[in-house]
Order: C-alpha cells, then structure tokens, then sequence
C-alpha cells in the first residue's frame, strides 16, 4: 500500500493549556477530518512520491528512496493491471515481485510561518539515512540545519533503533548520540569578536522507547494505543548549551490510532515536551489522516 494522501492537524500551546484540553480538541477535530476530507482536500495528490503538509503555521515537505520505491512499485501494478483488461482471457500475466531495499535516504525541509507571512519566518532542513540490518534492527546517521532570524541551529545524529514483541505487545527503543551547535546572530549576522554571537554546543545520549498495544476489531479495524517517551544525558559541550553530566526527561507522549490496513489510517498523539523545563513546556496535539488511493 502507498500513502497517496496525508492530512495533518497541529494544535500547540504553552503549559498553561492542559493536556486534556489538548485531547478534546483533537477528538473534535477527528469528526471534522472524517466527516469533509476529500482528495480534493488533500495537500498530496499522489501523483509525485513526495508528501507535502501542513504543521500549524509551517509548512512540510518530505521525501525518501522508500516513498519513490512505493511510488514505482505503485506504477508497474498499474501497468499490470491495464495488460490483464487488453490481454486474451486466460493468458497468464506476471506478478510483481518486490524487494525491499534495506537502504533509505531521506530528506526533509520545513518553511516556518509561512501561513503568517508569505516569505515565511526561517527554514529547516535535514538529511539522513537508514540501514536496516535485520527486520528488526536498524542504523542510521542524519543531519539538521534550523535557520532563524536569530540563531543557527544544527545538529547532527546518529542511532539505532529496534523491534521487539513480547507476546501482543510492541516495542521501539531508540539510541542516539547528538551533537548540537547554537550560532546566535547579532543584528543578523555572527559577528566573531561580539561575545553575545560566541557558538554554544552540547553532545547528549538519547533514549526513546516506545511501547505499542494493537487490537482487532470484529470489522478488521485495527486500534492502536501507544506511550513514548525520550530523556537524555549530557555528555559534553560548550557555552550555555553545555550539559555535561545534566540528565533530564525531554518529552512524554500518548496516541490512538485507528487503521484498516488496506483503506485508511488515522492517528491521534499528544506530547508534552520540555517536561523538566517548567519555563519552557509545551503541549502540542495532532491528528493525522493517510488515506491509500490506487
């Protein structure tokens, strides 16, 4: 199945909005997506292997050798399927046979308050890759390059991350080690000899399991409850962003998703991030909705 169409909803506030609050509008939200959403909605197509959304005020576009992949195995069904319609009754057609390929590039870029001003407020790019070593295993390296008005930030990654199941239960953990770079920018540029413009940098070990709970419907509806969290440790640095030795609990997170696997998935989170940062907590919220179209 390739993901043709992807619609995503946003909703972020400051502490002072509870994580209920958060939950209900999303609920709410869910009527309208599966009440209105049509392709014609859609921000994606389905004609190129490339999924373009929304993200509150952003807007995000991403793309990878597994999307092309799905989008080409996509074309030669397709191909397939118009030679049965021409071909005599009974000659027999070949099926299509694919290989996944355990290589995948890809690359992400965000344009930020573009839905506020046409010019958009920054940009943020990545790239990265993935190897997976086994059906349950897999490394991968990557890179991200957040410019704003007033600072570079960059950071680059690498991890891996696993597949257990225990029983009926799913679980992800997910290692990292990131290393950070903050450039500040005094009246729009670095300036090397202003001590407020002098780079700041931090190397962190991260940790983000994820524990999944799936359960069938008697319809073959599959949902999907799940809890994530990630912490880090302090490893390194330099200036402000040093944390050597700071250990902190960066981000908890809920979700529900509701799937048939071969007509649509919709998935509902909420996150709470800079959980040991009082000053700076967010809650965000977001519900999303893939619908396959062959």
């Amino acid at each position: 199945m390739m993901k043709i169409t992807s619609w995503c909803f946003d909703l972020k506030r400051q502490q002072n909005l509870g994580l209920a609050t958060c939950l209900v509008a999303s609920m709410a939200f869910v009527i309208l997506i599966t009440t209105g959403a049509t392709a014609a909605d859609s921000p994606s197509t389905g004609t190129l292997p490339v999924t373009i959304e929304p993200k509150g005020d952003d807007a995000l576009m991403q793309m990878s050798l597994g999307q092309w992949d799905s989008y080409l195995q996509r074309l030669d069904r397709q191909k397939i399927d118009d030679a049965k319609q021409l071909a005599p009754k009974g000659l027999p057609i070949p099926k299509t046979s694919a290989t996944k390929n355990p290589l995948d590039v890809w690359t992400k870029s965000q344009i930020k308050g573009i839905a506020v001003t046409p010019g958009g407020n920054g940009h943020q790019s990545a790239v990265g890759a993935a190897y997976a070593i086994g059906p349950n295993l897999k490394l991968g390296v990557g890179t991200e390059l957040n410019e704003a008005p007033s600072q570079r930030h960059t950071v680059d990654r690498i991890g891996v991350a696993a597949r257990l199941k225990f029983n009926d239960w799913r679980l992800v953990p997910q290692a990292s080690l990131t290393d950070e770079r903050i450039q500040p920018y005094v009246d729009g540029t670095s300036a090397p000899d202003d001590p407020l413009a002098a780079p700041s940098t931090s190397t962190r070990l991260e940790i983000a399991p994820e524990l999944r709970r799936p359960f069938t419907l008697e319809e073959g509806d599959i949902i999907e409850p799940f809890v994530n969290f990630k912490s880090s440790v302090g490893l390194g640095g330099s200036g402000p962003q040093d944390a050597s030795g700071e250990t902190a609990l960066d981000k908890v997170g809920v979700g529900l998703s509701l799937s048939r696997p071969s007509d649509y998935k919709l998935e509902v989170t909420a996150d709470i991030e800079g959980v040991a940062d009082e000053e700076n907590r967010d809650v965000s919220s977001r519900v999303k909705l893939a619908v396959p179209f062959d």
